[in-house]
């Protein structure tokens, strides 16, 4: 089913630029063609194109289906032997490790594939609020976090503790996206655009060193 064989309904909110860029992007165009034809660039087209999606749904319904399944049922598979070594070097029972292990991996197995669900749309609007929220949390970390291991890395919220240092290692990926989704193509290393890249990266860094964790540190 392509974008164009959705109900009619469903593109009543869509302005006449959102719905030229679907109509192009199911005729087979690409954002470069489409950009070249109606004469604007391609972050513009990216940004109505996102807006379609949002207004639309499209693409929704088929996001599970895309999954890669095949990937899902081997890891379960590694999971589920795991467990059987666990059951077996207990004497037979499922405490005290086989039981937690299994309840951990379900749980984190059904967050990976909701995580997997959510359309790359969302992490370029989540990424800006996810980054500045790690990175005071970093700050929290150096005023009232817990000592471990002669280094202070976790920040305890009441009812889990969780090292930041670690998440920023995803959010810097995001906010990096974020940030030269707007670049133009060939701007990228020009200083006026790679200082502030650098900066993004270097506020993390430098509240991770003081941690002091230089594994981390140099990692993100």
């Amino acid at each position: 089913m392509t974008a164009m064989d959705h109900p009619r309904s469903a593109f009543s909110g869509l302005n006449p630029r959102e719905l030229e860029v679907l109509q192009l992007l199911a005729a087979g165009h690409t954002i470069k063609t489409i950009a070249a034809r109606i004469g604007s660039t391609e972050t513009a087209i990216n940004e109505r194109l996102r807006a379609a999606r949002r207004k639309t749904g499209i693409g929704s319904s088929r996001e599970l289906a895309r999954l890669p399944w095949g990937m899902v049922l081997i890891i379960c598979a590694i999971a589920g032997f795991g467990l059987v070594v666990l059951y077996s070097a207990a004497g037979g029972s499922l405490n005290p490790w086989a039981l937690k292990q299994g309840v951990r991996f379900a749980i984190l197995l059904v967050g990976a594939l909701a995580l997997a669900l959510v359309p790359p749309e969302r992490w370029l609007d989540w990424a800006w609020p996810i980054y500045i929220t790690l990175l005071v949390a970093l700050v929290g970390v150096e005023l009232a976090g817990a000592v471990r291991g002669g280094s202070q890395r976790w920040l305890d919220i009441g009812i889990m503790q969780f090292q930041p240092s670690e998440m920023m290692k995803l959010g810097i990926v995001l906010v990096l996206a974020r940030y030269y989704q707007y670049v133009p193509k060939g701007y990228e290393i020009r200083p006026d655009v790679l200082i502030p890249a650098l900066a993004l990266i270097a506020m993390p860094v430098g509240l991770v060193m003081l941690q002091p964790d230089l594994g981390t540190a140099l990692s993100i």
